[in-house]
């Protein structure tokens, strides 16, 4: 399966694919809200899209002093969903992982955590995210991006670990040199995990942004945003810092690893340099 290792200064890092799901580009189903499609297809034209894209999900393993920490779980469909063979191609098992720190808690983030059994995946692990992602999510069904059904089975054994939940706030350090930064925005409590150490920065972005076009046009919403001006307002923050700072960014949803840079072309406006 699908890996990507990387060290962040004296951090070792490996991007664990989950999924990697073609999809078509059409004004039906298309999940940028608030633009028309003739906006869209230009945008598409101008990167040189045509009119298939790759919709990933890209987990995040981190690795400093013997503790194995998680960023987000996948989707955990047994049809699609590979996390866990990714983490064998790593070299660990469920059982390895210490640390599990949640985004946010929409379904293709949290979903990895619990099978369709019932059954909790990583048995040792102690779990970090914000509050108010418990508290907006668990009362509802469905969640986005999981079925009613699944959501019901998954949160049957996922509310039992609230026990095993420390709630935290931006600039919690979770390991020395990998700290919680606020994206707050496309969900309530949606943050983000920067990777420091030494002179080298990683920014795990989540779903900051999940499309292409969002680069250039970052006021561009995605259907999923629950807050949309807050979430273009972090956005546009977020991709003016890793533009400033040359910091190596990774993107949940584009395609594996997900990994590259940013550069402003204009105001509010940057290009992706992926990574080759």
């Amino acid at each position: 399966m699908p890996i990507h290792h990387l060290t962040v200064g004296d951090l070792s890092c490996t991007v664990l694919n989950d999924t990697q799901t073609p999809f078509v580009y059409d004004p039906a189903t298309t999940d940028l809200v608030g633009v028309t499609w003739d906006e869209i297809r230009a945008a598409l034209d101008a990167l040189g899209q045509g009119n298939t894209g790759i919709d990933a999900m890209n987990c995040l393993l981190i690795q400093h002093g013997g503790t194995n920490l998680l960023v987000d779980s996948g989707l955990g469909d047994s049809s699609r969903s590979h996390l866990l063979a990714s983490l064998a191609e790593a070299g660990l098992t469920a059982n390895d992982i210490d640390i599990i720190f949640l985004s946010h808690f929409h379904g293709d983030h949290t979903g990895g955590l619990v099978n369709e059994a019932g059954e909790v995946v990583f048995p040792n692990a102690h779990y970090y995210a914000a509050e108010i992602e418990w508290d907006t999510w668990l009362p509802r069904s469905p969640w986005p991006q999981m079925s009613a059904e699944r959501t019901d089975q998954f949160k049957e054994g996922f509310a039992p670990l609230k026990d095993r939940f420390t709630f935290i706030e931006p600039g919690y350090e979770l390991l020395p040199g990998v700290t919680v930064v606020d994206a707050r925005g496309h969900s309530p409590g949606h943050y983000l995990v920067h990777v420091h150490s030494g002179d080298e920065q990683l920014l795990y972005l989540s779903d900051t942004l999940l499309r292409l076009p969002q680069f250039a046009h970052p006021n561009w919403h995605i259907v999923f945003d629950v807050d949309k001006e807050k979430s273009v307002k972090m956005r546009k923050a977020i991709l003016q810092r890793a533009a400033d700072e040359h910091i190596l960014l990774q993107v949940y949803h584009l395609p594996f690893p997900g990994l590259g840079y940013v550069e402003q072309i204009g105001e509010d406006a940057y290009s992706w340099h992926p990574l080759a």
